[in-house]
């Protein structure tokens, strides 16, 4: 009982020590909160901007990719989706490319171009995908937003997923002078036949005439239909397979043939790209990563998931049509960038040009394209990416000699007499004409070049062929063995010459016309000049 008197004792004494302790520590707080209120209202501006300056160092020493959403769009098209692949889908998913990297994306499918613009200038996405092409109408519209862009990474390339078809009466892109050509306005569609036209000799005149010949509809779809019902003679479009439906059509061109002529980049705002250069590289370097594991066979289901999920077309499609549906674009790595960075300044100009033919206002001197950002992971992926076998011309260049050019260019490439030499004082102008070649070849870069060669047989060796609008040998004129060889020899000059500016010599025949046909008359000593030239053409591989 005792034992039990003095644990109530201590029992009062503890919890008498433990209400001394709980009134005295409200008391300490609240005369330190006190004062703390006190400090504040003193010291205002010291106190208060010494804390903000801590969060702002703590705010910039955190990656912003881990905080910030980064928002794009993309149409429906297989050469986008490497942004999905990269993404695990529409937000990013853990695990994922831009996960791992400490992103935070989302990218949204929208088909309305007007609507990607409209929400790009009002600020509510970051980034969209676009055609370098269309975007050459589109950067003096931006610029008078006051919104400047910027093209740091090319996703793709088109190889056979846009084109021209037509019905049996054109068999060259100059029979179009004749043709109705349906398109869809103010689309891709409607400047490939135009870029075509332009590089092949005719004159500004005669390419007018035939753009005024375009019809437009309001949609691929519409166009497609107008030609196979015969409305119109040719086609521009994306959908072959539909105009291919017509009874007696071909494919007059495909980008299958030019793999850099429609070329797609991720354009962003530019003044996002300077205030997140990294989340930009990462962005780049995931979208690599992706494409190196598709080239190399890895993760190719896990990618074509995250496809799937993120673009409801796709849905439904196995591996294997997936697969089918993603060879009509080349999506690009490193390499592939590198590659398209050496033609791209080229087709954004020239389809400046285009689209002020068209009626639009360009500016071709905008600086588009910032390579600072794929080349500052060289270190990690120059040389060292899984690289596919470019595809390959699929027959044998010889074949092409007497076929109809895709492309019939015109150029007084001339060569003093009885030499294989530029012409003495002309040297200048023929490099000048054929690096606009090289140019145009390093576009159409699935193409055959053909050089022909030509000499003159004299006065009274050609005659005018009214059937045929162009001259032709005199009877009893033959060329001799010499003016083939010498022929043949001008053509090698020229190819040696393409050779050395990077064009892949299994690209280019040479054939040596001696004076079998003759391009101007040997009557003059004009002519005479003229006929001491070259020829180049373009013939479209397997077509």
């Amino acid at each position: 009982m005792n034992n039990g008197r003095k644990l109530r004792g201590w029992v009062k004494v503890v919890i008498a020590v433990l209400c001394i302790a709980i009134i005295g520590g409200i008391a300490y707080g609240t005369v330190k909160l006190l004062n703390s209120n006190n400090d504040s209202k003193t010291e205002p501006d010291s106190k208060n901007n010494t804390i903000v300056s801590n969060q702002d160092v703590t705010i910039s020493n955190v990656d912003v990719t881990s905080t910030q959403v980064i928002r794009g769009y993309v149409n429906t098209f297989g050469g986008y989706t490497s942004l999905f692949a990269a993404n695990g889908g529409n937000i990013t998913m853990d695990g994922s490319y831009f996960a791992n990297a400490g992103l935070n994306v989302e990218i949204f499918i929208e088909d309305e171009d007007d609507k990607i613009i409209e929400d790009f200038k009002n600020g509510k996405i970051d980034f969209f995908a676009m055609t370098v092409n269309k975007m050459a109408m589109l950067t003096e519209e931006l610029k008078q937003s006051n919104i400047d862009v910027v093209i740091p990474y090319f996703l793709d390339t088109s190889t056979g997923g846009d084109g021209i078809v037509t019905d049996a009466s054109i068999k060259t892109v100059r029979d179009l002078k004749n043709a109705k050509i349906g398109l869809a306005k103010n689309s891709v569609s409607t400047a490939i036949p135009v870029w075509l036209l332009n590089e092949s000799g005719l004159s500004e005149e005669e390419v007018q005439m035939i753009v005024d010949n375009f019809v437009l509809f309001n949609s691929t779809q519409e166009a497609v239909e107008a030609f196979v019902s015969g409305k119109v003679n040719a086609v521009s479009t994306w959908d072959m397979t539909g105009a291919l439906k017509k009874e007696n059509s071909h494919l007059l061109f495909s980008t299958d043939s030019a793999e850099f002529l429609v070329i797609d980049g991720i354009v962003f705002n530019k003044n996002f790209t300077q205030n997140n250069p990294e989340a930009v590289t990462k962005i780049i370097d995931g979208t690599i990563s992706v494409v190196n594991d598709l080239n190399s066979g890895k993760n190719v289901t896990e990618s074509y998931d995250a496809i799937r999920s993120a673009v409801p077309d796709f849905a439904d499609y196995s591996d294997e049509d997936m697969s089918e549906e993603l060879k009509y674009a080349r999506f690009l790595g490193y390499s592939g960038n590198m590659e398209a960075l050496e033609v791209v300044d080229d087709i954004y100009k020239d389809f400046c040009k285009i689209w002020n033919q068209l009626g639009f206002t360009t500016d071709e001197k905008y600086e588009l394209f910032d390579s600072r950002y794929l080349t500052s992971l060289s270190a990690k992926w120059d040389g060292k990416e899984t690289k596919t076998s470019s595809s390959e011309i699929s027959k044998d260049a010889e074949e092409y000699v007497d076929s109809e050019a895709l492309i019939s260019q015109y150029a007084k490439i001339l060569f003093n007499g009885d030499e294989a030499t530029f012409k003495t004082g002309y040297e200048a102008t023929d490099r000048e004409l054929i690096d606009e070649f090289i140019k145009v070849a390093k576009i159409l870069n699935k193409t055959v070049i053909k050089v022909s060669g030509h000499v003159n047989l004299g006065e009274g060796s050609s005659v005018w062929d009214e059937s045929t609008k162009s001259y032709k040998l005199a009877p009893g004129f033959s060329s001799s063995e010499f003016a083939y060889l010498l022929s043949n020899m001008r053509a090698e000059t020229i190819k040696e010459y393409m050779v050395s500016r990077g064009i892949d010599e299994s690209r280019i025949i040479t054939e040596g016309l001696g004076g079998d046909y003759p391009i101007d008359s040997n009557d003059t000593e004009e002519g005479r000049v003229n006929n001491r030239s070259c020829e180049i053409s373009f013939y479209q591989a397997g077509y």
